[in-house]
């Protein structure tokens, strides 16, 4: 390991949590060793962009919300009947760009089947998640978006505790949508109301979050 990667541990050491670390010129192979050396580490979330190295620590509350996210995701396509793959915050990079990145949450839904049964991703070969999902309650998480546009993900939501953003990948940059594109008929408002219905974490507030999506999905529905 270079003394830059030894330095960018030591400096993470030191991050509390909710916490941000910017860092500039720094060597993609550093931020491969940092990757290697971390780990599978659930409170960091870690990008980089031609020798921009950003390091994100979460608090308890985004950790909630992002799990609630989770949650909602796999609520509704257990009720679309959909199949749905998983890969949490896996980092998603490529060395030709020189670009990685970590969401708070990713899911294959359009190509479950040709995740299912794998137990990595590697970008390049595979598809690029078909959902990312970024919560940003402490820190904002925008600069990620240009990464998750050159990696070719092509929907993005971001919650930001009081505001939930549907954004579509459209010529290489997002925009903002009023629906999403796994879900057609959910709207950016309806997915904000369904996280605060599964705020309170009952059993009864999933089971009211099941029923509006059975009245409310479509009689025919197909992910496209």
């Amino acid at each position: 390991m270079t003394i830059h990667a030894v330095d960018l541990l030591e400096s993470m050491t030191h991050l509390p949590r909710g916490g941000k670390l910017v860092l500039c010129n720094v060597e993609w192979e550093d931020y491969e060793r940092l990757l290697q050396e971390l780990g599978d580490s659930p409170a960091l979330r870690i990008s980089y962009s031609n020798g921009r190295l950003e390091v994100m620590s979460s608090s308890t509350k985004h950790e909630k919300y992002k799990s609630m996210m989770g949650a909602l995701v796999l609520i509704v396509c257990d009720e679309l009947e959909l199949d749905v793959v998983s890969f949490g915050s896996f980092t998603m990079k490529l060395d030709t760009l020189q670009k990685g990145a970590e969401a708070d949450d990713c899911f294959y839904i359009q190509h479950a089947a040709a995740l299912r049964g794998k137990d990595e991703v590697k970008m390049g070969v595979d598809p690029p998640p078909d959902l990312v999902i970024d919560v940003d309650l402490t820190h904002d998480s925008r600069d990620k978006l240009e990464i998750y546009a050159a990696l070719g993900a092509p929907e993005v939501w971001r919650y930001e505790g009081t505001r939930m953003s549907v954004l579509k990948l459209v010529d290489g940059a997002y925009s903002d949508v009023e629906f999403s594109l796994c879900f057609p008929f959910l709207s950016a408002q309806s997915l904000g109301e369904l996280i605060a219905a599964l705020a309170p974490g009952t059993h009864r507030a999933r089971s009211e979050v099941r029923a509006w999506i059975r009245g409310n999905k479509p009689p025919a529905f197909t992910s496209r």
